[in-house]
């Protein structure tokens, strides 16, 4: 799988005013996108942290990253922000440059930061901690494609045959779906990735607001493609499901994030 830009874009953690003194606290407030609460792994951290610490965790959302990212810099210019962590993509940082959120820290604050590859390291970034990393790709349900293939590139969904079968997550949003926007700019170019979208307007039977209502839809049979993540397949096999939803890159291609 081919890398589409060569600015690595990684999920992580931004430092928000945190105080040195974190233990004491009786709760820390993390904003985050709504998936990582309805879906991912919140309630497993939240047991562990409390349990280590003594410390309860409150998370706080307003739906995908983006969205959750709107709420907390209308708050901090309100002045009424209480956000100790922030999780959200390194693609956000030039929307958030300009806001004097984060604390500085460096690998004796945090000792982990020492085992992060230096290509997943944004440099001149303080306050930023990489958690994980993969590839935006597609998602597509096996039980809706028996009889035919998934689209095999982007270019192939504009296809008649994906008429109203393709889920995606709003840019404004979801960093899902600003994710995919930005796949398609790298793929098609600045010239012509609007096309590619105009092309694929039969295609697309919704556009959600985050990701977590896009996977609802999916797995209720709503349309049998979304745009998600290389580890879908991973997570299901974890959760118990039968490896109905598979995601795959088209043309061995996706976006690392």
């Amino acid at each position: 799988m081919r890398k589409m830009k060569k600015a690595v874009w990684l999920m992580v953690i931004l430092m928000i005013c945190v105080s040195p003194l974190l233990a004491a606290r009786e709760k820390i407030v993390v904003y985050t996108y709504d998936s990582f609460v309805s879906w991912g792994p919140a309630a497993a951290l939240k047991e562990a942290f409390s349990e280590e610490y003594d410390c309860d965790v409150e998370y706080v959302t307003a739906g995908g990253g983006k969205a959750t990212l709107s709420r907390l810099i209308a708050e901090r210019e309100a002045g009424t922000n209480n956000a100790d962590l922030f999780m959200a993509e390194v693609n956000d940082v030039p929307r958030i440059a300009n806001y004097d959120l984060f604390l500085p820290l460096t690998a004796e604050d945090v000792p982990n930061m020492a085992s992060v590859p230096a290509d997943l390291m944004a440099e001149g970034l303080n306050g930023f901690v990489p958690y994980e990393y993969g590839y935006i790709t597609l998602t597509y349900d096996t039980q809706a494609f028996s009889t035919q293939s998934p689209p095999a590139t982007l270019e192939d969904l504009a296809h008649p045959a994906y008429a109203r079968q393709l889920i995606c997550e709003d840019p404004r949003t979801s960093s899902t779906g600003f994710s995919f926007l930005l796949w398609t700019i790298a793929h098609f170019g600045e010239d012509g990735y609007l096309d590619f979208w105009r092309s694929i307007r039969h295609s697309l039977l919704t556009i959600t607001q985050g990701w977590g209502e896009g996977w609802s839809l999916l797995t209720h049979g709503e349309a049998p493609l979304l745009v998600s993540f290389s580890t879908d397949t991973a997570y299901a096999a974890i959760s118990g499901d039968p490896l109905r939803y598979r995601a795959y890159a088209p043309a061995g291609e996706g976006y690392r994030t």
